[in-house]
Parts: C-alpha cells; sequence; structure tokens
C-alpha cells in the first residue's frame, strides 16, 4: 500500500468519524517494531492536544490494513469520552476497563468494514 492510499483511507476514516480536527499520523512499519506480542498496530493518542500516531504492521494487506487504521482510531474516539469521564479516576486505567474498551473497539471495527463491504 503507498503512502497516498494511506493518506487517503485516514482523511476518510476520519471525516467518517468526525476527527478533522485532530493532527493525526500513519506510518507503515514491519510487524517487529510493533512489539513480540502480536499486535498489527498500535496508537498512542494524546487527547488534550487532539494529536495522535497510529503504527501500523506493513505485512497486511490492504483491506487489513484499513481495517487496523480504523482500530485505531475508533481508539481515538473512545480516549476522547475517556478522558472526560476519567477525571483523575485510577479504574479507567485498569486491565479490566482496557480489555474492554478492546473489546468494543474490534466489534465497531467488524461491524463497519462488513457494512463498508456489503456497500461497495
Amino acid at each position: 500500500m503507498t503512502k497516498r492510499q494511506v493518506h487517503n483511507i485516514l482523511q476518510d476514516w476520519q471525516q467518517k468519524l468526525r476527527l478533522e480536527n485532530w493532527e493525526i499520523s500513519v506510518e507503515l512499519l514491519p510487524a517487529e517494531e510493533l512489539g513480540d506480542d502480536g499486535r498489527v498496530a498500535q496508537v498512542r493518542s494524546r487527547p488534550c492536544y487532539m494529536r495522535a500516531d497510529i503504527e501500523v504492521a506493513n505485512e497486511q494487506d490492504d483491506v487489513e490494513i484499513e481495517a487496523s487504521i480504523l482500530h485505531e482510531l475508533l481508539h481515538i474516539v473512545l480516549s476522547e469520552m475517556r478522558e472526560e469521564l476519567s477525571e483523575g479516576k485510577q479504574f479507567m486505567r485498569t486491565e479490566p476497563w482496557n480489555l474492554r474498551e478492546e473489546q468494543a473497539v474490534h466489534r465497531l471495527e467488524t461491524c463497519i468494514m462488513a457494512t463498508k463491504e456489503v456497500n461497495e
């Protein structure tokens, strides 16, 4: 996948998710640079600055890369909510909370990508 294609995917999903006011970068990397835990993408977001950096494993096919970008953008959407809700509450940063967030994001990503495929 080219940088232009990645940029177009990012812009499309940013608009659909109403994240246009965020400054978001996406970088394709070898999977081993994402860690040894098997992840294919990750995001570092800073909601107070409306800034995020997404890294995606480049060994995936085009559909998987798009799904990974969408998945990480959904984490950004939830990070805005989490930031407002947490206000110093530690339970929002615990492993059970993170697991629930990951499960919710995965469900949303799966539904959205399935809908997209049906409409194409």
